[in-house]
């Protein structure tokens, strides 16, 4: 944890008066309020404080914080969970904590303050209002490209598998989130939209990642082989996972969805070296979503990591709409890539990461105590989302 006050000064100059924390995040030992106090100077003062531990060991920081007025700015997810329901508990725990607080708490979630998310949801909301026509699918497929070995399952703590929960609560929650938010636009007419839904989950567990390599006999490969580790159980958490669902309005279905989180797919790691932070030498990430508005309107997003397959200068990220224009008053084919989003956008460099400049805009707004697209209260259904993937795969475990 990292808290530090803020002056007005300093902020104009990106300086402040910073205090590092390091708590032991060991498994067997959670951490406690008492410990984070006797990490500080007895007359040291906090204003905000950021938070990105692992999360089975946020609640303690989340209490301390609460309790001593320090604004927080958290990595996702909120929590994990080691029971059904337990991450959905302990946001309305921290809810009621913060009832009558001034303090800001941010769960940060970059696509809330993407440029392409945000343009595509502008004109959900435009479509939506003006024709009265409801989002009728939503497709997200996400692809990690995240390399691990056997033995960095059982060891590592940075997005671990190892406590029991996997892609759903990493990389995953991105996603749940971006879901949460599109779907949240059919209450633009429906108002009743997302207090009934019905989902199914599947999932492969990590273990199976274990033996990814095990039948190929490429010379290539043989330096991960020896890293494959038999001590594995089914208890690890899920590598891959896939999820559908139908979402219902007045009794009736309005929107089917599918969602996949991959870790197996496509990456171009190379080192076998047994560092659980190497798993990231290589990871490539494709993003491919797909909306529906009836027969009226098809939405494509794609981002690709063809910038780090092909060393490109600038990263791929596009955008096609589709319109009927017997019936929108809109045209046929919209299509924007990155330097169009760019140009729309004057304070997006073309050259920087859209995820990057999202992640920056909001600590530097919550830094300025001003709204960042993520603040606690926004988190709700996103959360109850997740509780209901969460028990979906309980159901088939």
């Amino acid at each position: 944890m990292l808290i530090c006050k803020i002056k007005e000064k300093l902020l104009k100059n990106n300086l402040f008066d910073v205090h590092q924390i390091y708590l032991p995040n060991n498994s067997n030992k959670i951490v406690g309020e008492k410990m984070i106090s006797s990490f500080l100077p007895s007359n040291y003062s906090a204003d905000k404080a950021i938070i990105s531990s692992e999360p089975q060991h946020r609640s303690a920081y989340y209490k301390w914080c609460i309790k001593n007025n320090i604004s927080v700015f958290a990595d996702k997810p909120l929590t994990v969970f080691k029971k059904d329901g337990c991450v959905y508990e302990d946001y309305i725990f921290f809810e009621k904590m913060m009832k009558g607080s001034k303090i800001n708490f941010i769960i940060s979630c970059e696509r809330r303050s993407h440029k392409g998310y945000n343009y595509i949801s502008d004109y959900l909301k435009k479509i939506i209002s003006k024709y009265k026509v409801p989002i009728t699918h939503i497709s997200i497929h996400h692809a990690g490209g995240n390399c691990i070995t056997g033995n960095e399952i059982l060891k590592r703590e940075n997005h671990p598998f190892k406590h029991g929960y996997g892609i759903l609560y990493h990389t995953g929650y991105h996603y749940i989130d971006l879901l949460a938010n599109l779907l949240i636009l059919n209450k633009i007419l429906l108002p009743d939209f997302m207090k009934k839904y019905e989902l199914n989950a599947n999932s492969i567990s990590s273990i199976e990642q274990n033996n990814i390599f095990s039948n190929i006999n490429e010379s290539s490969v043989s330096k991960f082989k020896k890293h494959i580790n038999n001590s594995l159980n089914t208890s690890y958490g899920e590598y891959d996972l896939t999820s559908c669902g139908v979402f219902y309005s007045n009794g009736q279905p309005v929107t089917t969805i599918s969602l996949t989180l991959l870790g197996n797919s496509l990456s171009l790691r190379k080192s076998s070296k047994d560092n659980y932070y190497k798993a990231l030498e290589g990871r490539l990430r494709q993003e491919k979503i797909i909306i529906h508005l009836g027969n009226i309107c098809s939405i494509h997003i794609n981002s690709l990591p063809l910038k780090k397959i092909n060393n490109d200068k600038f990263e791929n990220f596009d955008i096609t709409i589709l319109n009927h224009t017997s019936i929108l008053n809109e045209k046929s084919i919209i299509s924007l890539d990155r330097n169009d989003l760019s140009i729309i956008n004057k304070d997006l460099p073309l050259n920087q990461s859209m995820n990057r400049n999202s992640r920056v805009w909001q600590l530097k707004k919550f830094l300025e105590n001003k709204k960042t697209n993520s603040e606690y209260e926004t988190h709700k259904e996103s959360i109850k989302l997740l509780k209901k993937l969460n028990s979906a795969l309980n159901k088939n475990d």
